[in-house]
């Protein structure tokens, strides 16, 4: 108990006031006079922001959406292009095991047209390196309504893989000619030849509306969790 100076005596717990009836405070007959509320016995508890909430925080002031590992739209493309590049290289192998790869593949709905398997019902079966199976058109109606951006995706992917390819471009030089200083200029003519634009990322038509939307999973994830802490 807390004596004040006035004759009251207050309870360092609850901070409830007590006033006694003689000038000495007797061991029991105190009478407790207006004790607080109960909601402000409460302590307030202050919910403290996560490690990982303030470091979120920090990377979107410094670094907008790059300080949560999402690429730009080229640079996912042409990462992409290169995977491309790959699937369509074990597609039209022509080693001894080439064959029994491309049945196997098949056999799970994959197709060198495109990334992915279930593209197809599995009943094709591929008869050799040139044997392309089903076409895109039967790839895309068979496709799920939610799916057809990805496919769409996907195909332009592929179409700049194959582009590639057919002019002594694989995956190795690829990373080459990223890695210099003209491949702003290079591939500017990569887009010409193939979409007919020098900027597809920023066309307003269905390629750039395809282009910019994110196939990738994690992608899209990353995105979301950019954009609440941007906001």
């Amino acid at each position: 108990m807390l004596a004040h100076p006035s004759g009251f005596v207050q309870c360092t717990a609850c901070s409830a006031l007590w006033q006694f009836a003689g000038e000495d405070a007797p061991a029991v007959g105190a009478t407790p006079l207006d004790a607080p509320p109960l909601e402000k016995l409460v302590a307030l508890v202050v919910k403290l922001a996560s490690e990982e909430h303030i470091t979120n925080l920090a990377r979107a002031q410094a670094h907008g959406y790059g300080g949560f590992h999402i690429r730009s739209d080229a640079a996912s493309f042409w990462r992409d292009v290169a995977k491309g590049i790959k699937c369509i290289e074990i597609w039209e192998a022509d080693d001894e095991d080439a064959h029994r790869r491309r049945r196997e593949m098949a056999a799970k709905g994959q197709s060198p047209r495109l990334p992915g398997g279930n593209l197809h019902d599995k009943t094709w079966i591929p008869e050799g390196p040139s044997d392309q199976g089903p076409s895109l058109d039967v790839i895309i109606n068979a496709a799920p309504e939610k799916e057809l951006m990805k496919f769409r995706h996907g195909m332009l992917i592929q179409v700049m893989a194959r582009f590639c390819l057919d002019h002594g471009i694989g995956r190795e030089r690829l990373t080459a000619m990223k890695a210099k200083h003209t491949w702003a200029r290079d591939r500017i003519e990569f887009y010409e030849a193939v979409f007919g634009m020098k900027d597809p990322f920023s066309d307003e038509g269905e390629i750039g509306q395809v282009l910019r939307c994110p196939i990738s999973l994690t992608q899209g994830q990353n995105i979301e969790k950019a954009a609440r802490f941007l906001d």
